[in-house]
């Protein structure tokens, strides 16, 4: 817990964790799709597809304040 800072720092970690594990890297098990790409979400990431998908959400999101 320390390496964080604070449980909010953590939890942004995990966030980020499980985007990646469901938006960005493929599956074996899944024929080298992504768990997004099976369940028909399509963002049309191509390449780069982290760099890609946090250039998206920096589009359409807007901090609360």
């Amino acid at each position: 817990m320390r390496n964080f800072g604070s449980n909010e720092g953590a939890e942004y970690f995990l966030n980020l964790k499980h985007i990646i594990h469901n938006f960005v890297n493929p599956h074996m098990q899944i024929n080298g799709k992504t768990p997004a790409e099976c369940a028909e979400i399509d963002l049309r990431l191509g390449r780069r597809k982290l760099l890609k998908l946090i250039k998206f959400v920096a589009r359409y999101y807007t901090p609360k304040r």
